[in-house]
This record gives C-alpha cells, structure tokens and sequence, in this order.
C-alpha cells in the first residue's frame, strides 16, 4: 500500500510554516512530506494530522469485484467522500487499556471526522473469507461504506437506527462472524482514540440488539454478524493504570503506553505469511498476550473486570481457552487468579502444558499455516463453537493482536475454519484439552520486511501505575 501524507491547519489564522533551518529549503503549501518530516512538523504545530491513501481494488482484504452490481448501484446515490483520517496522538496501549463499552446514555450527534476515523479503521481489516461490508445508519440514511473510496453511499433513505439516542450505527455483514469481529473491534478502539476528555465524547458498545435490529430492517446484502452503536457521552478517560500483573511471576508487566499512534498503526497494519524465524522474547508474548485478552482497569456487568476487548454481557468465553506455542514449549494463558475461571479476578500469567517445541509439527498438520515463531491458539469451549456471541469474542481478540504486533514492528497471519481433523491434531500436538476446540490460530513474528512505522520518538511512554490491591 503506497500511503502519501498532507498537513491539514483546522485553524483560520493557519499560515504556511516559516523553515529557519538555513540548510533546509522553506515548506510550499501542497508540498509533498516525508513521513519523517511530517511527523517533526506535526509535533511543532500541534496540527492534527490528515492521512491520503491510494487504495488498492479491495474491500478489507477481500476482491472487489465480488459484488461490483451492488457497489455500483450504490455509489450513483451516495453524498460522497468523507473526510480524511486524521492520526491522534494516542498510543495503541493506552486506547486498549482504556477501551469501554457503555450500553446506554447517549445524546448529541457525532461529527463527519469522527465517523470518518471509525470507518477507516475497520476498512483496513484483512479477510479470511469474503469482503465485508459494512452499513452505517446515521439520523439520516442507512449508507453502505464505500472502503476505496472512503465514502458514504445511500442504502436506505430515513432514519433507521435502532436506537433513535445514538449518533450512529454500524453493521458489519459478512459470511465470516470472525471477520466481521475484526473489523468492529478496531472501529470500537478507534472511537476510544478520538478522546480528547471526559465529557462529550464519543463512546460505543456491540450489542446483540444492534445486530437483530440491523439484519430486520436495514435489508443487508448478507448477514450482519455483528453491530455497534456510537453516541455522544461521559466517558472514563485515558487509563496508564496496570492491572494486568502476574500473580506467580510467569510474565513481565505489559505496556499500558507505547510510542506508536493506534491511527498510525491501523493505517499501515502488517499482515502476511513470511515471517523471520527470530523468537520472540517473554515481553514481547506477554504484551502480545495482554492485548488479546488481557485486564484493564474498568469493571464491566456484574462487576466482572473488564478485559482489552468487549464481550457479550461480559461473559468473556475465551478464558482459560488460549493458548501460546513458542520456542518455550506449549503455555495456557491465564487473565484470572487460580484456579483461573473468577471473572472478577486479575491475573496474568501462563501455564505450562509441555516444555515440548511442537511448532513444526503444528505447521505440518495444518494447511496455510505460515511458519512464524510464534502462535496463539483460541479456543472455544465445545458447547459454545456455534454461539454468535462466542465467535465474536475470537474475533475481537485476534483484531487486538494484530494492531499491537503492528505497533511492535511485528507481522500477523490468521488461520481459521479448521476441519474436524485439523482440530483434533491441534489438540493432540499441543495437549490442548478436547473440551477446547480450536477457532483460531494468530501467527505472530518479525515481518521479512520490516513494518514501515515511524515511531515518534518525541512520545514516552509512560511508566505503568500497578495497583497495590
């Protein structure tokens, strides 16, 4: 993907900037920047800033011209472009740490930029399956996004959301649950970017109504798999505090802040199969670890303690269900105090199943597996392998690492719908439990070719706050 990049002064009193670098030739408004550049700039003005990008012929990684008729058909109704992206100066940590969903207690409308974001978010989500759509319903029209274009075009004319308080509704249709998970999970986190406060922001929440409703009344090309509503809100903030730590000293204390941008990082995501061999360390797994399933430090219902990602009605079925293939042998990943099913406990740990590198033999039995250093196993449990709200949890989690390996330079495969003998070798490879069936295998590893991320070096990360209790 060939991005190119532009300063946007939202200010009336924005003037083209005076270079007193004597060695250095003065910036010509609509010059062309350097990523490097830019970011110097940007850090000096504090101008917010604006992200162009030539787009390829596809629709969240999967072929266009899949459904050409009914792009087309759209796209003569549509009002148009949306506004560019803009990057927030807020790390992919933090806005993790510090994601919520809030079911109720909206008011106000959202602005065209923070639609914007959102969208562009999940438009760069990478497929397994066929491309998935995605529906916004705002006070106005139902719209169907157009992801090459970063527009909104006419589905449904008049106000058909759900929830007549929201600012806006999203439906992500597709065959894949996983997929559509995905992408809703990165749309979710880059509303938490937005913030720039407590009041008046834009918060979220999936919910299992937003789905029905979507799939009743807004007449979707396929099945909406999963929606989430967006409103105007009080929110909690941006959250540094640590309560990811581990009860038997098995894992380092992950990174609640990082010195990569979420919008920088979801803009250039690293997603592939050529992997270096190099291993990854134990602080690098344990933030990976962290961002999949890891705590936080809200509570959600029923005073449960909440985790990276969302959950239906904070059930949270991948606990205890995922697992780490390294160099290290074959760990269970533990978000809770033993024995490890207390949702309302904190922990962050793992546990040994063999010391065994079985990593090989788990690339020979499944077809597509890349070779990485690294694989994260999730698992779900056998009564729960066609729950909707289960698969969403898989979803949601393999979305969090693939933007937290992005933000650590690292790369990212997604393996899913295995067949009944390919789950079975996993769970015999590795000594996975039967009653844990496989769902999803997240390979994670230093790319070929290194991430193109600038990392801004002007950004400290700041230094984690454990909670004593």
């Amino acid at each position: 993907m060939d991005f190119r990049f532009s300063l946007k002064c939202y200010s009336p009193r924005c003037k083209p900037v005076k270079n007193n670098r004597s060695n250095e030739k003065p910036m010509s408004e609509g010059k062309n920047l350097s990523r490097r550049e830019l970011l110097r700039i940007a850090l000096i003005t504090g101008i917010p800033i604006v992200l162009l990008s030539s787009c390829s012929n596809r629709i969240f990684g999967g072929d266009f011209t899949s459904t050409p008729g009914l792009v087309r058909d759209a796209a003569s109704r549509g009002p148009g472009p949306l506004p560019a992206a803009i990057i927030n100066p807020r790390s992919t940590e933090i806005c993790l740490n510090s994601r919520i969903s809030y079911h109720a207690g909206w008011s106000g409308t959202a602005s065209d930029q923070w639609l914007s974001n959102v969208l562009h978010a999940c438009r760069k989500a990478p497929v397994t399956s066929d491309p998935v759509l995605v529906y916004a319903a705002t006070p106005d029209n139902v719209y169907l996004y157009d992801p090459i274009n970063h527009g909104l075009n006419v589905h449904l004319a008049g106000n058909h959301r759900g929830d007549s308080s929201s600012a806006f509704q999203l439906g992500f249709a597709s065959s894949s649950v996983f997929d559509a998970c995905v992408a809703q999970h990165l749309a979710q986190v880059a509303s938490t970017a937005l913030w720039t406060g407590t009041s008046s922001q834009l918060g979220s929440c999936p919910r299992s109504s937003d789905t029905d409703y979507a799939n009743n009344n807004w007449s979707p090309a396929k099945t909406v798999q999963t929606g989430i509503t967006f409103g105007i809100r009080t929110v909690g903030g941006f959250k540094t505090t640590l309560r990811a730590i581990s009860s038997d000293g098995s894992l380092p204390n992950p990174s609640t802040d990082g010195s990569v941008y979420f919008d920088y990082a979801v803009t250039s995501l690293k997603y592939g199969t050529n992997f270096e061999s190099t291993a990854l360390n134990l602080q690098q797994l344990s933030q990976l670890l962290w961002s999949v399933y890891g705590c936080t430090d809200h509570t959600a219902s029923g005073g449960r303690a909440a985790l990276t990602v969302a959950s239906a009605v904070a059930n949270y079925y991948l606990t205890r269900r995922i697992y780490l293939v390294s160099q290290m042998g074959v760990h269970r990943y533990h978000n809770r105090i033993p024995p490890g099913d207390g949702l309302t406990t904190r922990d962050h740990r793992i546990e040994l199943l063999t010391s065994d590198d079985v990593r090989e033999s788990l690339r020979q039995s499944i077809a597509g597996l890349p070779s990485a250093p690294g694989y994260f196993i999730l698992c779900l449990d056998t009564s729960q392998v066609t729950s909707r709200w289960a698969l969403t949890d898989v979803g949601y989690a393999a979305g969090s690492a693939l933007v937290q390996a992005t933000s650590m330079g690292l790369n990212t495969h997604f393996r899913t719908d295995f067949t009944t003998d390919e789950r079975t070798a996993i769970q015999s490879i590795t000594g996975i439990p039967s009653s844990n069936v496989p769902i999803a295998i997240v390979s994670s590893g230093l790319p070929k070719k290194l991430a193109d991320i600038t990392k801004n070096k002007s950004i400290v990360p700041e230094k984690a706050t454990p909670n004593p209790n």
